[in-house]
């Protein structure tokens, strides 16, 4: 059993550190659509191309906090024998939250665009966290479902 045990953590190690690039995959998309087109206001595509190197600038600093961050969620829900698919996305919907408050809420326009913000970016978030919990699920487990009961 502690070879079996030793042989699941890599899988652990592994999956943490590539799940985090599915779910900065979408940001880095949109930020590059947005350096690469023209803006919709003529003359003044300045600070949507800014918007765009912005988001480019911080992804790399996004990815090691989204490698811990997962790295910890499944740990934690192996340790209380919950690991599945279906908590990892509930946990990735709870942080979701939080996160588009942080983002879309700050608004000097009112409640309108307060609304508006959080609608934008609980999808966004809801989206990228769950491509990284998908795709950190299928990597520590495959198709071995078994693989973490008795874990």
């Amino acid at each position: 059993m502690p070879l079996q045990s030793m042989q699941k953590e890599p899988k652990l190690i592994i999956s943490s550190l590539l799940a985090p690039i599915a779910s900065l995959l979408v940001p880095a998309i949109l930020a590059i659509f947005t350096i690469l087109t023209d803006s919709l206001i003529p003359n003044d595509d300045s600070p949507v191309r800014a918007a765009g190197l912005l988001l480019i600038v911080f992804l790399p600093m996004a990815y090691p906090i989204l490698v811990v961050f997962m790295a910890a969620v499944g740990y934690i829900l192996k340790k209380v024998h919950k690991l599945s698919l279906r908590n990892l996305l509930i946990v990735n919907g709870l942080v979701c939250i939080p996160i588009a408050f942080f983002f879309g809420w700050p608004s000097p326009f009112g409640l309108k665009d307060q609304i508006i913000g959080l609608t934008v970016f609980f999808p966004l978030t809801a989206l990228c966290l769950g491509l990284g919990a998908i795709c950190w699920w299928f990597l520590a487990v495959g198709h071995n479902k078994r693989v973490y009961e008795d874990a």
